[in-house]
């Protein structure tokens, strides 16, 4: 499953918990898909500065 499939699931996830009432477990979730998303940012970060080095 790609980063994009990852954090859609999650996104939607919390919108059912959301509509159910569920304000916590909509929140959880989005902390968990932010989490997702800044992980593969840290990544993609280190995989730039990698290849700028590798330019120099």
């Amino acid at each position: 499953m790609n980063i994009h499939e990852q954090i859609g699931e999650k996104v939607e996830l919390a919108g059912v918990y959301f509509v159910d009432g569920a304000f916590r477990s909509a929140a959880r979730i989005l902390r968990e898909a932010a989490d997702i998303a800044e992980k593969h940012a840290d990544r993609c970060d280190a995989e730039l500065r990698e290849f700028a080095q590798g330019v120099r």
